[in-house]
């Protein structure tokens, strides 16, 4: 009878034979799934400053976040979530595989990430913008909205863009 030890990375589960081989394999499959959150995060934040108030919130999951999230031994696997809530009420998520350029489990840039968030949000984000109208002044500047949308994001958004302005109450 031959015994053999089996090193498992207790990142992916990928088997090794070989303890220090296990080791350097593991160092760098840690890295590679905080870099992997890192492209997500700055994906999310790039799209919040664009969009502004018009985003309410956002979560992000990663890995072992994600309720169901397997490990496969032998495969390095990259699941995320991204849910985001806007300001005209509407929520929803996008995730790995979620669209054509994001690849279900597998590691992504980014500027994927951003592409495909940018488009679900612009996709969800109407032309109709309702609320009390109002003026605030932070650190001495006058700040205009409309609910909790500032105008200056809903002039941005509509830059060019034939409108009408009707008072209700």
């Amino acid at each position: 009878m031959i015994i053999k030890e089996i090193y498992t990375c207790e990142k992916c589960g990928k088997e090794f034979t070989n303890k220090e081989i296990c080791q350097r394999h593991e160092d760098i499959c840690d890295i590679k799934h905080v870099t992997f959150r890192g492209n997500i995060e700055d994906a999310v934040i790039e799209c919040e400053n664009k969009y502004s108030s018009m985003i309410v919130k956002t979560t992000i999951k990663t890995d072992k976040e994600i309720e169901g999230y397997k490990v496969i031994i032998g495969r390095d696997i990259f699941k995320f979530e991204v849910e985001v809530e806007l300001a005209n009420g509407i929520t929803f998520k996008i995730y790995d595989g979620f669209d054509g350029s994001l690849e279900q489990e597998q590691y992504v840039e980014s500027d994927v990430i951003r592409t495909s968030l940018d488009k679900a949000i612009n996709d969800r984000l109407t032309s109709v913008y309702e609320g009390i109208l109002t003026s605030n002044y932070t650190d001495g500047y006058r700040i205009d909205v409309i609910g909790t949308v500032e105008i200056f994001d809903i002039v941005e958004r509509l830059d060019g863009k034939k409108v009408r302005l009707t008072v209700i109450d």
